[in-house]
């Protein structure tokens, strides 16, 4: 049903109006359900009304759909103890699919022609709908634990800086600066100046809270990656295989999309 190439409301053709006549006489649900673009209209099934399938992303589409991307770097965010790169486009192409879907199904809701049947149909969408903003905010959700934990080694690290969004950098700039007044009102301004900084190294560890790489991670490989070389062994990454390894080592492969967290 989107312009932009696949989604959760995929249609691989732009399908035929069905006439009038279609169904008795009555208009099809199909046409109906039509949005202003043609090119974003639900594919029908035999009888002429709507697949329920092409609505909600049923299993038929050869390719990932944008809300498998989106599930995928929902996991992937959880599953990974560092923040990793911001999937913009892939919101936004969510986001404008989700909004494309309220509006037909807000001129279906509105259609006085509307059968029970396609009322069923509708609570379906809807469900599915809410099912896509619950990963979208989770997926915002578990970034911005991070940026906030993190936010003082994210703001002093240029290179991390490119693995957020605008909003996100800017929020985790105005937090860190939050963070760092209270801690100077509340303790630091008491103490001598020797003792006043956030950023000191004690027996080679920094004040600065960073994520720790060495976390153990269930990675599965989306495709053969050959051997994998680690610290005590080497392991081959054939496609679907699954292995618990330490995230640092395979970081570089996740960040490419060769492999997945689980």
């Amino acid at each position: 049903m989107s312009g932009r190439g696949g989604g959760f409301f995929d249609d691989d053709d732009k399908p035929a109006v069905s006439s009038p006549q279609q169904a008795g006489g009555r208009q099809s649900f199909l046409s109906r359900l039509r949005s202003p673009s043609p090119d974003r209209a639900p594919a029908r099934d035999a009888d002429g009304d709507i697949d329920i399938d092409d609505l909600i992303g049923g299993d038929g589409a050869a390719e990932e759909t944008h809300l498998q991307r989106l599930m995928r770097a929902w996991i992937n965010e959880r599953g990974a103890p560092m923040l990793l790169i911001w999937e913009g486009d892939l919101v936004d192409e969510v986001m404008g699919q989700l909004e494309d879907q309220v509006r037909m199904v807000d001129l279906l809701r509105g259609d006085e022609r509307s059968e029970e049947e396609e009322h069923f149909q509708l609570m379906l969408v809807q469900t599915e709908m809410e099912r896509v903003k619950f990963v979208l905010r989770s997926y915002i959700r578990v970034r911005l634990f991070k940026i906030e934990q993190y936010a003082q080694h994210i703001v002093t690290t240029p290179e991390l800086h490119s693995l957020l969004s605008g909003i996100e950098l800017a929020h985790a700039q105005k937090y860190q600066t939050l963070v760092e007044a209270h801690h100077r009102v509340s303790v630091l301004n008491s103490l001598p100046p020797t003792m006043g900084g956030l950023d000191d190294v004690h027996g080679g560890h920094r004040m600065i809270p960073q994520p720790d790489l060495d976390t153990a991670v269930f990675i599965r490989a989306r495709k053969h990656c050959g051997d994998l070389s680690l610290p005590n062994q080497s392991i081959t990454l054939s496609k679907n295989s699954i292995f618990l390894v330490r995230f640092q080592d395979i970081a570089k492969l996740l960040m490419d999309d060769s492999i997945e967290l689980i």
